[in-house]
């Protein structure tokens, strides 16, 4: 019994051994949103898969610092398909909370240039087996001139023109 035990534990450990590990290249980070949470920071990636079988991305999670702040950690449960010997496109969103964006602004950045760093953990899997397959990835993002402090709050103040144009007079 012991022997089947660790014959198992060695095969399923092996396995993970074959499956050559996607190379995954950062093609673009945006500022794609700013919601009632935050802002959203959309990475995208191009991932190859070498292996003559599909992989699949079975989960992953991930920390994402922005001028040396941790300002975002997460997981997801998301799958994705990485087909075999193809390459495919892999989106990884992050939400920052305004309490970060906040501490960002103190320090003054350049809108042109913010520096970031992502850490995630995919883990993929195969026909034979599971391997963790990490990403270090650093730069800088724009900021879209639309996102600018000043840009949003004449949105704001645009919108709340708009509302008390809609207040009937007796209400006021």
């Amino acid at each position: 019994m012991k022997i089947l035990l660790v014959a198992s534990m060695l095969f399923l450990t092996a396995c993970s051994t074959f499956i050559a590990k996607p190379e995954i290249t950062l093609k673009d980070v945006k500022l794609v949103g700013v919601g009632a949470e935050g802002f959203d920071l959309d990475f995208y990636f191009s991932v190859r898969n070498p292996n003559s079988f599909d992989l699949k991305l079975k989960d992953y999670t991930y920390d994402v610092k922005i001028m040396s702040l941790l300002l975002a950690q997460g997981s997801s449960q998301a799958t994705q398909n990485f087909y075999a010997n193809s390459t495919s496109d892999l989106l990884l969103p992050a939400k920052i909370p305004y309490s970060g964006l906040i501490d960002i602004l103190k320090r003054r950045p350049n809108p042109d240039a913010i520096p970031y760093q992502l850490h995630a953990d995919l883990n993929i899997g195969g026909a034979i087996g599971t391997t963790r397959v990490p990403i270090d990835k650093s730069g800088t993002f724009k900021v879209p001139k639309e996102y600018y402090p000043n840009n949003l709050l004449k949105k704001v103040g645009d919108f709340l023109k708009g509302l008390e144009k809609e207040i009937p007079e007796s209400s006021k």
